[in-house]
């Protein structure tokens, strides 16, 4: 089962793993998967999982499982349940075997690596990953991937490449567009203290025409239903500036574990 496992997904889906998008991923890459299953019975389960139908699907994922414990395929789309279900350590478990049993298995590593993302490991993340680019390094899922994961421990610049590089492969995806905007680093205190310039350095990165209106954004008569709401209804301000240092005591450890030089 560990070859038939192994069947590659459409670029649409392999896009839509890469950024999180499970539902929309897992609609792309059905066909692949349930041409990979070996009977009927993984088939109605992968339907039901298309379908949202968790209790059904994990179900005949365990009937399958009850005919061959090792069916890889089987245990790949049960641990999708059980993300999808909030049991995170059963889903880790269960992606763990499928790996031990197919190490080949570089759609599992991707949701392996994916699961130890979200649960903030990213070193095991970024190790998981790598193996995945290594084994299929045209696959853009797994380079959307180690983006996001480089965006969160701080490589901005290597992220950014990478979603540069992904977005002039696939123009037409718009979340590969937000998700290069969300990887450029702004400084707080460089846009209290001019708030203009900075303003400008975010559209031209994003390739967009500044406009006057971007620096008088509290006049934007547009409901607002966020905790934010009476902060955006005033011009940038600088009385949070370096609020943090009230802090800055208990912060010791978090600044070692950072690598960040003590002031």
């Amino acid at each position: 089962m560990a070859s038939a496992a192994n069947a590659s997904g459409s670029s649409t889906g392999d896009l839509r793993a890469g950024r999180g998008d499970d539902a929309s991923s897992n609609a792309a890459c059905r066909q692949p998967v349930r041409f990979a299953a070996r009977d009927a019975l993984l088939a109605k389960a992968d339907g039901a999982l298309f379908a949202g139908k968790l209790g059904i699907a994990e179900g005949l994922c365990r009937q399958c499982l009850k005919k061959d414990p090792t069916d890889v395929s089987a245990i790949r789309m049960l641990a999708d349940v059980a993300i999808r279900l909030g049991r995170q350590d059963d889903a880790e478990k269960l992606l763990a075997r499928c790996l031990e049993l197919a190490p080949d298995f570089h759609l599992a590593r991707n949701h392996y690596a994916h699961l130890l993302f979200k649960t903030f490991r990213y070193c095991e993340a970024l190790a998981e990953i790598d193996k995945a680019i290594a084994a299929e390094p045209n696959r853009a899922s797994h380079r959307l991937l180690k983006a996001s994961i480089l965006a969160r421990i701080g490589e901005a610049e290597a992220a950014i490449d990478i979603y540069k590089r992904v977005f002039e492969r696939y123009p037409a995806q718009p979340r590969t567009r937000m998700s290069l905007g969300h990887a450029l680093r702004v400084n707080y205190e460089d846009m209290v203290a001019d708030t203009e310039a900075e303003v400008r350095r975010m559209l031209d990165y994003c390739g967009l025409a500044f406009q006057e209106s971007c620096l008088k954004f509290y006049r934007n008569d547009r409901a607002v239903r966020t905790a934010s709401s009476e902060q955006v209804r005033q011009p940038i301000y600088s009385g949070a500036v370096e609020q943090w240092r009230h802090y800055d005591s208990h912060l010791t450890h978090l600044k070692d574990r950072l690598g960040l030089r003590q002031d």
